[in-house]
């Protein structure tokens, strides 16, 4: 957590220094609560801070049986712990709303599987209207693991990662 929380305040500065006086739009991507421990310092952080205006974007649960399907609302920890940084970004219908309107000039992303993910959500879709960031949910020690989980058409379309090592940063952009 020193690692990224030392690129975070480098990202952060260098952010401010060229904002041209205006505020700097976030998104978080937030799905799961289990990943959130990873995202939320970094949330906290620019939360706190008044050159950002900090917003959730919050998904419901993929539905495994069909990664098109997404579970409803009902209970979801961020729209109950965060009520005012949270967006419902799917309606009833699972339409997604027009992420556009946001005006973001970063989204973060907890974790490379843009098929967990609805349309328009997906990093290829996002690449077009922002800056696209990524907090990894998890290490691996293995590289086993990480050959089959580094998917480099996800990372393709990320600005800027906080990863714990640059060996694992090189992974990423073979």
């Amino acid at each position: 957590l020193k690692l990224k929380m030392h690129k975070l305040e480098s990202f952060m500065k260098s952010v401010a220094k060229n904002k041209d006086n205006k505020v700097i739009k976030v998104g978080f991507i937030v799905q799961l609560e289990v990943l959130w421990d990873k995202q939320e310092p970094v949330f906290a952080e620019m939360n706190k801070n008044s050159d950002f205006e900090v917003k959730l974007l919050v998904v419901p649960k993929t539905d495994w049986s069909n990664l098109n399907k997404f579970d409803n609302y009902d209970n979801n920890f961020f729209l109950r712990k965060y009520p005012k940084e949270a967006i419902k970004v799917l309606d009833e219908h699972n339409n997604l709303c027009n992420i556009k309107d946001f005006n973001f000039d970063y989204v973060f992303f907890p974790r490379p599987y843009d098929t967990h993910l609805p349309k328009g959500l997906r990093s290829t879709d996002l690449v077009k209207i922002t800056r696209c960031c990524y907090i990894p949910y998890g290490y691996s020690l293995s590289d086993n693991f990480n050959d089959c989980n580094v998917d480099n058409s996800f990372f393709d379309n990320i600005y800027m990662e906080f990863t714990e090592s640059k060996y694992i940063q090189s992974l990423l952009y073979q």
